[in-house]
Formats: structure tokens, C-alpha cells, sequence
């Protein structure tokens, strides 16, 4: 530690002095940080936003596949398939609106293909399919309990056979 005599023979520490000068004169050493460029900004954005997107070719192939018979396994996977597509598309406009700075002509044509109005139709089909508390989670008894409900009765026949066999794979759970 350091010490410094003082006039009166005792001694003061850095400590002491610094109090005794509110305004100590010591220059900077590095310049106040500017603000990171836009382009940095419209970055760390972006990338917040991309570990939440899902596997769209796992997402979008339990689509394309039609099972021969409806098991529970079968209707587990074209429930969360649902789940996961509704998450997804609930994500665009965000990413969207982390883009918006954007000058770079692919990334102006991902923005706004982003806002593509067919997509919004495909959310609004999606919506009137699942109850709006549904929501993708990673945890094996939350998706569970959740695929239960996630369908809203009486929308389409497919889906209702979906959810009577997600039903009695469970047990029986009563309609919510």
C-alpha cells in the first residue's frame, strides 16, 4: 500500500487524498466509448433473436409426411410441428424489425419477405387452430401437459381425431 508524508509527519494514504480532492486532475486515458454503428447495433440484434428460431426443415418435413394411422405418437409430433410453426411465425416480425436499419440488398429482400402478407394469413390459420396459450417450451412435461390442450375442439376433423388419440394416450384428460 502506498503512503505519503504529509507536512504534519503523519502519514496519508491515496485514499485520504483522493477525498480530500473531489475533482482529482487526472487526465482520461481512453475517450468516452462512441456508440456502436448502426450496422453493429442491426447485428447484436439480429443474433438475440436467432437462437430462437427453430429447426424449420425438422419443423416443416412433419408437415409434409402423413402418417398411415393416428397414434399418439403420430399426434404428439403434429401437435408440437403446429406449436412450432405458430412460435416461428410469431418471431418474423421481430426479426423483421431487427433488420429495419438494413442496406445490404439480400438483407432488404429478407426483410421484406419477412412482411409477406401470405405469411401472416398462414399465422392467422395457425391461430384459429391452437389456443393462444400455447407456446413452444423445450420441457418434455410442459410440451406434454400442454399438447393435451394446445388444439381448439371442433376446428377441423383431422385435428379433433388428433386430439381425442393425444387424449387417451394420457389417460382420458378432460376437455379444458
Amino acid at each position: 500500500m502506498w503512503k505519503f508524508e504529509a507536512s504534519a509527519g503523519c502519514s496519508v494514504l491515496p485514499t485520504t487524498l483522493m477525498q480530500l480532492d473531489p475533482a482529482p486532475r487526472l487526465q482520461p486515458l481512453l475517450p468516452p466509448p462512441s456508440p456502436p454503428p448502426a450496422c453493429l447495433q442491426m447485428h447484436f440484434r439480429v443474433c438475440a433473436l436467432l437462437p430462437k428460431l427453430l429447426d424449420l426443415d425438422h419443423v416443416l418435413s412433419s408437415f409434409v409426411t402423413a402418417p398411415r394411422t393416428a397414434t399418439p405418437r403420430t399426434a404428439r409430433q403434429a401437435i408440437a410441428a403446429i406449436i412450432a410453426l405458430k412460435h416461428t411465425l410469431g418471431l418474423l416480425p421481430e426479426i423483421a424489425g431487427a433488420l429495419e436499419g438494413a442496406t445490404n440488398g439480400l438483407l432488404v429482400a429478407v426483410r421484406e419477405n419477412l412482411r409477406h402478407p401470405a405469411l401472416g394469413a398462414v399465422k392467422q390459420a395457425i391461430d384459429g387452430m391452437v389456443t393462444e396459450d400455447a407456446s413452444w417450451c423445450r420441457g418434455l412435461s410442459a410440451a406434454q401437459r400442454q399438447e393435451i390442450y394446445a388444439v381448439r375442439p371442433l376446428v377441423d376433423g383431422n385435428l379433433d381425431a388428433v386430439r381425442k388419440v393425444r387424449q387417451a394416450g394420457r389417460g382420458g384428460w378432460g376437455e379444458r
